[in-house]
């Protein structure tokens, strides 16, 4: 993908979602040929993008290369949610209520962004 021509409006306040993935040099190939649908999933500096198609941000994540056909990712970044967890809390949820809330979307964060993996590139992403 010529990601020269693709404006990207990267995420601002981010958090980070711990993951262990592990990718070969084969994997690692096909995030440098990037996907363009309604999706844009793409590599520039060590670091892949997942973007709507107007380019907004939605997750990133840092590949690091540990080793001669070897790569791992240790976070995936996404939006913060500040403003769910305050609204949860001015509703009268339960810090236990909360957290729960928390770790289904961290869950739902990594699922939708192994998912896109999966589909665009046949990646099945492997969690060491």
């Amino acid at each position: 993908m010529a990601d020269s021509e693709y404006k990207l409006i990267p995420l601002e306040k981010t958090q980070s979602i711990p993951v262990n993935w592990k990718f070969s040099q084969e994997q690692y190939d096909k995030l440098v040929k990037g996907h363009r649908s309604n999706w844009c999933v793409f590599l520039r500096d060590d670091v892949v993008h997942v973007c709507r198609v107007g380019g907004e941000e939605f997750y990133r994540f840092k590949i690091n290369k540990i080793g001669s056909n070897t790569y791992v990712v240790i976070s995936l970044e996404t939006y913060v949610l500040d403003d769910f967890r305050s609204a949860q809390i001015k509703h009268g949820f339960s810090e236990t209520q909360i957290e729960h809330s928390e770790d289904a979307f961290f869950s739902l964060a990594q699922d939708e962004v192994e998912g896109l993996l999966v589909s665009y590139f046949e990646i099945n992403v492997n969690r060491t």
